[in-house]
């Protein structure tokens, strides 16, 4: 900031190079160096708030209770109403064939052995990589597509400042999977996926606390959509779940393997849907407004809340 400041008050003193007048020269000096002052005052202060967070207990999203969650991250039960789980004719989609031969393959050859997280994650892989891959080839020809821009991606560390038993503390985690889809200045991010640790395990209440905090980032963010989409599953039982802008959620369970695969892969499709959809929004607007502009430290503004990890 400062070489902004002095290359700006060289070139405003060259323009004036021709008066005489001291007191004009003492003038563009003084607010300058106000300036100046101001700069480092601000740096400080952000050096100071960054030191006093490292300094905060870490709250480990695992160790939250279930029962706590609504409360500590001030969301509420029956939002949404049937919006988010409404599908229409042109939503539905089919189960698609390489899927099919992939998911037989793997019960073939660990047929027998237990289901384990290794398995589930092998399994959760095929169906989440394949229903997007299947979504960008649809429209393969069409390079303008803002579907091309929406990726998933594995690991995301997320820390969060916030208030928990009264004390200020960094709540951290790690999801197994996000939805991100990308502008020019902006990295964006409306799908969290945990994956159970074993099967008949629920984890949407963790899955819960990780798309509030998703959905108080994009709030800090100003954006104008902040609802979240969810998913805990075990790669057979899939609990999708739904943040609306007002902080109230709702969910929707379905079972692979007992007639409603076509309605999983279905609602994989419409979130998908819904980022390229926000994607292109986040694309018009960055060109008339600078709320969606990078921050100054060279990162997404909600860059700043989450990490992702490059696997």
């Amino acid at each position: 900031m400062e070489v902004i400041l002095n290359r700006a008050q060289a070139k405003i003193k060259k323009i004036l190079g021709k008066i005489a007048d001291n007191a004009v020269h003492k003038e563009v000096d003084t607010v300058f160096n106000k300036a100046r002052t101001e700069s480092r005052r601000a740096i400080q202060s952000q050096k100071t708030a960054q030191s006093q967070k490292e300094k905060w207990p870490t709250t480990a999203v695992t160790s939250l209770h279930p029962l706590d969650v609504s409360n500590v991250f001030g969301i509420k039960e029956g939002g949404g109403g049937e919006n988010p789980w409404k599908l229409t004719q042109d939503e539905l989609r089919e189960v698609p064939k390489n899927l099919k031969s992939i998911l037989a393959d793997y019960a073939v050859a660990t047929g027998g052995s237990p289901e384990n997280e290794a398995l589930m994650r092998c399994r959760i892989d095929a169906i989440l990589l394949i229903s997007l891959a299947a979504q960008k080839r649809a429209i393969a020809r069409d390079s303008s597509s803002s579907i091309l821009s929406v990726q998933f991606q594995c690991e995301t560390d997320m820390r969060l400042p916030w208030t928990y038993d009264y004390k200020r503390t960094i709540v951290s985690g790690t999801t197994d999977y996000s939805l991100w889809y990308e502008t020019p200045l902006e990295m964006e991010c409306n799908l969290l996926v945990v994956e159970a640790k074993r099967k008949g395990a629920s984890g949407y209440y963790q899955a819960l606390a990780y798309m509030a905090m998703l959905h108080h980032a994009r709030k800090e963010v100003r954006r104008k959509d902040v609802s979240v989409y969810g998913i805990a599953t075990d790669s057979f039982t899939w609990t999708f779940l739904y943040l609306d802008n007002s902080g109230k959620w709702s969910g929707r369970t379905y079972h692979w393997g007992s007639g409603q695969e076509s309605l999983i892969i279905s609602m994989i499709h419409k979130i998908i849907y819904q980022a390229a959809s926000l994607s292109k929004q986040e694309l018009e607007m960055s060109a008339t407004n600078i709320a969606v502009k990078r921050s100054l430290s060279g990162n997404s503004k909600l860059e700043g809340f989450f990490h992702r990890k490059n696997v």
